[in-house]
């Protein structure tokens, strides 16, 4: 399944739409990762990514 099929599915059930999803990927065509930023994503973060990229979206808040 793909990130954006996954968070699609995610959304759709009541149980678990509160969870907050971030993509770790390797994609960087705006057509696939536009649907994750879009279904609310909180953060995509490119492969490879370092610590301090995660620790940039902790201190978000989120």
């Amino acid at each position: 399944m793909t990130g954006s099929g996954l968070l699609s599915e995610m959304r759709e059930t009541e149980r678990p739409a509160f969870v907050n999803f971030l993509l770790v990927s390797s994609e960087t065509y705006y057509r696939y990762l536009e649907p994750i930023r879009q279904s609310g994503s909180i953060a995509i973060l490119p492969k490879p990514f370092k610590e301090e990229n995660l620790a940039a979206i902790q201190h978000t808040g989120v």
